[in-house]
């Protein structure tokens, strides 16, 4: 046929995706259960990943935002959501902020592994039993 090839390529590149989604995911737990086991006052984390929709007329591209921490403490966080930057984190507990900025280095080096693995404009949280993937509304 005269677009076997292209059809072929089509086949092969949503195999990879498949497997990239597959294994990001799985490398981003192991990631979060080492976090986790190595920090029991961190309770959950959350990020949110999206493409702006405007950038002064640059290109619009996908990135992972930083990762905040919730220690199980009512009425904290950064924004009274319960989670805290890993900078704020870093003042009160410096060896659980530390941790969160090396995964938030190591995430946010790696967009196009986390975007097959939680999709565009989403807000994820993980706990030490699962993680939650939610549509993110931004500006």
């Amino acid at each position: 046929e005269m677009f076997d090839t292209l059809k072929q390529l089509a086949e092969e590149k949503k195999a990879l995706d498949a497997k990239m989604r597959e294994a990001g995911e799985k490398a981003v737990r192991e990631a979060l259960k080492e976090l986790f086991a190595a920090h029991p006052e961190i309770k959950r984390v959350r990020w949110e990943q999206y493409t702006q929709f405007f950038n002064d007329g640059d290109p619009c591209e996908f990135s992972v935002h930083e990762v905040g921490a919730d220690l199980g403490e009512e009425g904290a966080g950064d924004y009274e959501d319960g989670f805290v930057g890993s900078y704020s984190l870093s003042e009160t507990n410096p060896t659980a902020g530390k941790a969160l900025k090396d995964l938030n280095a190591v995430i946010e080096g790696m967009e196009d592994t986390m975007k097959a693995a939680f999709g565009d404009h989403s807000q994820i949280t993980a706990t030490p039993e699962e993680i939650t993937v939610e549509t993110y509304e931004h500006d």
